[in-house]
């Protein structure tokens, strides 16, 4: 078996004794971007969980690029007048439908950092950022897609590509500051929810992997949330949540191998000065494991 990617975090130094970081590590801590989530998608426990990340070189012009996977414990929705509050039955339609579509209620977005320069002081490390998962301006719990009065709305994914010029930039760094405007997690470079309190990722996990690895990875370790599935069909729900919860899909995606060594589960509560938040669900199968 393959041995699993090295898994690193934005204050730590890669896990490898006495070897330096290479220059793809050194780029993705000065640019990979700081999240702003609404305080309240924390509460309903769609903590971001980590980026899987994929640098690809264009044969025809050569410019480099880098595709990121960024990785939710999941979605929910909301009241579309009061945009605080929850919306349950909403969501556990939602997660049904992602259940049946696409196997997982964990939330998978994409974004590519364009014009890509790893070039350790280069003075522009990249261009712009490219995704179908743009916000427009659309709002947390307001979409452009369809409106059922103001119980529930859907969002449009926008296909965009932004320069660098638009974007925050972090001091000190080249992160830019990657705003979730909508409840499923659609990026903007603008603060469309200045209204609702935010939580800023500086911190969190990230590791080598492409789009397939993504969704191996999240069927195998995160924890399906309530669906239809789980609650109607619980006999063959396959990490359906509960007693179902399994997390047999390795076997099926042999592609993201599993792995003993605890880094693969780390969540920072091991560092007092910087603990990142993490869902319930996914700190009780990391003690069911043994990590």
């Amino acid at each position: 078996m393959a041995p699993a990617p090295t898994l690193y975090t934005m204050d730590r130094e890669a896990r490898l004794a006495g070897q330096p970081e290479n220059d793809e590590t050194k780029w993705l801590r000065r640019c990979l971007p700081v999240f702003v989530q609404p305080q309240v998608d924390l509460d309903n426990e769609n903590h971001l969980i980590k980026i899987l990340y994929a640098f690809d070189r264009n044969s025809m012009d050569a410019t480099l690029s880098c595709h990121l996977c960024v990785i939710f414990a999941g979605e929910s929705s909301y009241n579309r007048k009061h945009e605080h509050k929850h919306n349950s039955f909403a969501t556990l339609l939602y997660r049904s439908f992602n259940r049946h579509a696409y196997e997982r209620t964990a939330d998978i977005n994409y974004m590519e950092f364009r014009g890509v320069d790893l070039t350790p002081d280069a003075a522009q490390p990249w261009q712009s950022i490219y995704t179908e998962d743009h916000s427009g301006a659309q709002r947390w719990s307001q979409g452009d897609k369809a409106n059922i009065c103001n119980w529930f709305s859907l969002m449009h994914h926008y296909e965009t590509e932004v320069p660098v010029e638009e974007w925050h930039i972090a001091s000190n760094s080249a992160r830019p500051y990657v705003y979730l405007n909508t409840c499923n997690h659609m990026i903007g470079e603008t603060d469309n929810n200045p209204h609702l309190p935010k939580h800023e990722w500086i911190n969190y996990q990230f590791q080598e992997g492409d789009a397939y690895d993504a969704l191996a990875w999240v069927k195998e370790h995160i924890p399906t949330k309530t669906n239809l599935y789980s609650i109607c069909c619980c006999c063959w729900a396959r990490n359906g949540g509960g007693c179902c919860d399994r997390h047999v899909i390795a076997s099926r995606h042999p592609k993201l191998h599993g792995s003993p060594d605890k880094t693969h589960y780390i969540l920072h509560e091991d560092d007092p000065d910087n603990v990142v938040p993490a869902p319930k669900a996914v700190k009780t199968l990391k003690q069911k494991r043994g990590f």
